[in-house]
Parts: structure tokens; sequence; C-alpha cells
């Protein structure tokens, strides 16, 4: 899970998308959305991006969240395990992390703020 938060992070963090594609599964991303995703992101300004791994009824997700002109954004997608791998999937979660607040949230494996990015 640590080394799925990493690469995530750094991939925010340096607007790598092509890195940020990798890690979703083949068969659930189209080719071009994680360059889709950064470009609505990054659209406007964004600050205070960070990216953690939650356990929410019995799932695992990667939450990325942030702050923009339009107020907090929040993404998560839901983490599988594939291949002897954690693999992110677009698979729309039937329980969204976004929807609580982080103190709602059983407990965060980890966080890692995504320094440096800002729009």
């Amino acid at each position: 899970m640590s080394r799925l938060r990493g690469e995530a992070a750094a991939a925010v963090q340096n607007r790598d998308a092509a890195a940020f594609e990798r890690l979703f599964r083949t068969d659930s991303a189209g080719p071009h959305y994680a360059r889709q995703y950064f470009d609505e992101l990054f659209a406007g300004p964004v600050a205070g991006l960070s990216v953690t791994v939650v356990d929410r009824q019995a799932l695992r997700f990667l939450v990325l969240r942030g702050e923009s002109t339009g107020g907090s954004l929040c993404s998560s997608w839901t983490i599988q395990y594939l291949d002897g791998r954690s693999v992110l999937t677009t698979v729309p979660p039937l329980s969204d992390p976004c929807a609580t607040s982080v103190s709602e949230q059983n407990p965060p494996f980890a966080t890692v703020d995504v320094h440096g990015v800002a729009a």
C-alpha cells in the first residue's frame, strides 16, 4: 500500500499523467484517463494536495484531497490486489470516502502531502 501511495503522490507532484495511468488496472481506465483527470485537476489553482489510503466498509481507497478556488476537492479510487500488486480501479465505489470528513473515516494508513504542487 505504501508503494502505491508513494507512486501516486510522486505522479501528482510531478504532474506525470503517464506515471499515474500505470497505477490503474489496464482494463479499468481508458488510455487517456489520467491525462484528462490531470487536465481538470490542474486547470486552476490548487493547494494542499495530499494522498491518503483509507479503509472504509471493508474496502481500501486511494484518496486525493486538496483545495481549489472553488473550495475543497476530493477524488477517490478503489484499491484492488491484482497479480501480486496493489492497483487502482475507476469502477465507482459503493462507499465514497469523499462523502465523509477525514476525521470520520477509519484511521488512514498514512497521508503523503504532495509538496510543491500549485497551479
